[in-house]
């Protein structure tokens, strides 16, 4: 038997012993304050009594005088219930009532329930009591079991529910990955396309067609990826008040006059660290499916309100934190959802719509995107009565930004810096090489970890950055870097992954690393890139430079005392050999010996700058006095350096160049 027929037939059974036409029974919250009506009786529900109630909690203060067993902890019996001068007055639907007997259950100092019986044709009798008192409290022995054992239930249920859906979200995760490749190649081929010369009009519109389809496989890739949580994020400090307002301020228009939008704001601020764009997705997911489920029009109504989470909340919604949060509610008067519906509208791909109407991943996107900021997502829905979905993100103590200024500037465009890009996948490999060299950098492509090291080891090819991705066979991306900064430890390394969680599978990727989540545009890479050259400071982002000196010991020395500090230097023996290098690979800084063979310094330089090569340059020299640096300044030439067995006065200007 169920809960509610085992209270039931305790209330029939209570009705007979007492010869009472009524009975109830009320549970009473940990708050001792308020009260849940939980069971009639057969007989009052046939007979007596039309009155709602049954599941609806209502505060102790707001009770008549039945809830006196409760207030003085004892029971009452109310025999002349018309004479009682502090009654109230019984709730539409409520048979008249002549008497009442109302009995507390206690168990540990605590009042849990209370079982009441009315309308007995003569007066209640302290055997009434004491009856009555026996099976209220017989009978709540076997209904807390069945609590428990109900509560059982419900967490295995939700523990079931959280497993199938994380499972579904390793394979939409999994998924998603090659997916995400496969548009990477797609777009960026289109980028690349489109770029070109030579596109008929029927050629450019199939090019858009392409484009089009692809940005349609993105977004629903992304929105898998949310559901997963593993959409890379960009969480920012904002106000929740601001958040509801935009995105109601965005949808008015689009939602048609049979739509009324309310906001209701808090009273103060609400700072929630969150990533906006998701947040925005989600809120509009949600008004949306609030849209169709009023076809005839209806009220949405977008809430922030500041609430505190407690255990008891945790223990029943277990994805929950205790804390402070804010809540942010959509809600709206719809058609409502049904219990079975209600149970699976955070899968992927289930939905109620019509066929091509729906992807049916809206709100497994608000789910992942939520639990990604360290929410909560709750729905509550009746049929016929509309559904209220609310969000609880936990409340920040950083400081509310004041709105950055917007940046429309287009991404710059390289002058030759060295990009190695390391990639497992051979089309994207030749896309991301194609995009290197049309946005104006020379890239070179490895396939591995381990090719890409022996590249930089080798010297053949000397990056500014490294461009790698984070899943890959062998070593991963973040071992990469990690390898990387063993040999050069300022090295600028970027990113490219299809989620954040790569980060946690493969290695640790740093905090402050730049991610690119794929896919990508040509103008978003190349403003990674350049972001990435810019946060690199001249002292601790690793010069390039180039010595001109004959002397093979003084140049080695000097590269190993360049490569402790994290620099680059390369040596060459004479003139022509610079010129050579500098027509190949990018330099910083020049270093040049005070005589190379019959050359003096000066004579050398103006070799170097007649060829167009403007670096700053040292003079490195055996005797600092005989090198005039004012004569030299017209030649670019910024410090001049005695050759010593200490190179901390070289570096030092090598890095203030």
């Amino acid at each position: 038997h169920s809960l509610d027929d085992i209270l039931v037939r305790t209330l029939d059974e209570a009705e007979r012993l007492t010869d009472s036409r009524m009975g109830f029974y009320c549970f009473v919250d940990a708050d001792q304050q308020t009260l849940s009506l939980r069971a009639w009786s057969t007989r009052t529900t046939r007979e007596h009594c039309a009155a709602e109630g049954i599941g609806l909690h209502y505060p102790l203060s707001e009770a008549g005088v039945w809830a006196d067993s409760v207030r003085q902890r004892r029971p009452v019996v109310h025999n002349d219930y018309a004479g009682m001068p502090d009654r109230k007055g019984l709730p539409d639907g409520h048979a008249p009532l002549i008497r009442e007997l109302v009995v507390p259950i206690v168990r540990q100092g605590r009042i849990v329930a209370v079982l009441g019986v009315g309308n007995k044709p003569l007066d209640y009798t302290e055997e009434d009591v004491r009856a009555v008192s026996y099976l209220a409290d017989v009978a709540w022995e076997i209904a807390e079991r069945k609590l428990m054992e109900e509560e059982r239930q419900r967490l295995q249920q939700q523990f079931d529910h959280s497993r199938r859906l994380e499972a579904i979200g390793r394979l939409a995760g999994g998924i998603a990955h090659d997916y995400n490749n496969m548009l990477m190649v797609i777009l960026g081929s289109c980028d690349l396309l489109a770029a070109g010369d030579g596109l008929t009009g029927q050629s450019a519109e199939h090019l858009r067609r392409i484009r089009r389809a692809a940005e349609r496989g993105w977004d629903m890739n992304r929105r898998l990826l949310e559901f997963s949580r593993q959409q890379p994020v960009s969480p920012e400090v904002m106000d929740a008040n601001d958040l509801i307002e935009g995105v109601a301020d965005m949808l008015r228009q689009p939602m048609g006059e049979r739509i009324e939008i309310v906001v209701t704001r808090s009273v103060e601020p609400a700072p929630v660290k969150a990533d906006r764009l998701q947040m925005e997705q989600t809120l509009i997911n949600l008004m949306m499916n609030s849209r169709d489920a009023m076809p005839e029009g209806g009220t949405i109504t977008l809430a922030v309100q500041p609430v505190t989470l407690d255990e008891q909340y945790v223990r029943a919604h277990p994805h929950a934190r205790v804390g402070d949060h804010i809540m942010v509610s959509v809600s709206d008067t719809g058609a409502g959802m049904d219990a079975d519906t209600l149970s699976r509208v955070f899968e992927p791909f289930f939905t109620t719509k019509p066929r091509g109407s729906g992807t049916g991943l809206g709100l497994a996107s608000a789910f992942g995107a939520v639990k990604q900021a360290g929410g909560t997502i709750e729905i509550e829905s009746e049929v016929g009565k509309g559904t209220t979905v609310c969000i609880y993100l936990p409340r920040t103590d950083e400081p509310i930004p004041a709105p950055a200024p917007v940046n429309d500037g287009p991404a710059k465009a390289g002058s030759g810096q060295a990009i190695l890009v390391v990639e497992d996948e051979p089309d994207l490999r030749t896309v991301l090489w194609s995009m290197l060299h049309d946005l104006g950098y020379r890239p070179r492509v490895c396939a591995t970890g381990t090719d890409a090291i022996a590249v930089i080891q080798e010297g053949s090819f000397t990056p500014d950055i490294v461009l790698t991705d984070v899943v890959m066979p062998g070593m991963s991306g973040p071992a990469l870097a990690t390898r990387l900064r063993q040999i050069a430890p300022y090295l600028p390394v970027i990113f490219m992954s299809v989620y954040t969680s790569d980060a946690a599978t493969q290695g640790e990727v740093p905090a402050d690393a730049i991610l690119v989540p794929k896919p990508f545009t040509k103008a978003q890479l190349g403003a990674a890139i350049a972001r990435a050259l810019a946060g690199s400071s001249r002292r601790s982002g690793g010069r390039r430079v180039l010595m001109v000196d004959d002397d093979a010991d003084s140049c080695e020395l000097a590269e190993i005392a360049c490569r402790r500090r994290g620099h680059r230097l390369t040596g060459a023996a004479t003139p022509e050999a610079a010129l050579g290098l500098l027509a190949s690979d990018r330099f910083d800084v020049l270093i040049v010996d005070n005589r190379v063979g019959v050359l003096d310094a000066a004579a050398i330089l103006r070799v170097l700058r007649d060829a167009g090569h403007t670096q700053p340059a040292l003079v490195y020299t055996g005797a600092a006095g005989s090198v005039d640096h004012e004569a030299m300044k017209p030649l670019g030439v910024v410090g001049v350096v005695e050759k010593t067995f200490d190179y901390a006065p070289l570096l030092d200007l090598i890095e203030r160049a």
